[in-house]
């Protein structure tokens, strides 16, 4: 596992019963799309 300060290309992560999608886009920006699981 490369050790990398900043997060690139795609990361699948957990938050709070959020599922959120964070991309890197090439001026570095962190683009965050998050996607609401609504199972209820």
């Amino acid at each position: 596992r490369p050790n990398h300060s900043k997060p690139h290309g795609m990361q699948i992560g957990l938050q709070t019963g959020y599922l959120y999608v964070s991309c890197e886009s090439n001026n570095g920006e962190i683009l965050r799309m998050d996607t609401h699981n609504e199972l209820e």
